[in-house]
């Protein structure tokens, strides 16, 4: 029996979006894959941290017919969600992609350096002043 696609209705409430979250944080914290579980107990997404080829790190989201739902999370994310989680869910994102990039990061455009200095203390102060005041959002 082939599994169905899930669509942005299926991550539109406020309770998955969190759960998404504290498995994004889990994974960050302890290296593994983290699995939400519907309410049967069987698991239905899953969140790993990945690497690309040229070592970039990512979230990787995968559907339980292991398809990639990211996109679709992404999506909803930026419909659905307040601005709250919508914030943290970036933070994230952009946590595990300096991460992946070491001092790379620094050669990116305008518009990504602003966006991980303004999310990360841990870009230098020098940095995130000049970006956060040629930052419109600023």
């Amino acid at each position: 029996m082939a599994t169905q696609r899930l669509s942005v209705t299926a991550f539109a409430a406020d309770k998955v979006a969190l759960d998404i979250i504290d498995a994004m944080l889990e994974a960050k914290r302890t290296g593994l894959p983290q699995y939400l579980k519907n309410r049967k107990g069987h698991p239905w997404l899953r969140v790993a941290i990945k690497r690309d080829d040229s070592g970039r790190q990512f979230y990787q989201f995968l559907d339980r017919g292991n398809r990639e739902c990211g996109h679709i999370i992404r999506r909803c994310a930026l419909t659905r969600w307040n601005l709250f989680v919508l914030r943290q869910f970036e933070r994230l994102e952009l946590q595990i992609l300096q991460a992946g990039l070491g001092d790379e990061w620094r050669y990116a455009g305008p518009e990504v350096r602003h966006i991980i200095a303004a999310n990360n203390t841990t870009a230098p102060a020098v940095e995130r002043k000049a970006t956060q005041a040629a930052s419109p959002l600023a």
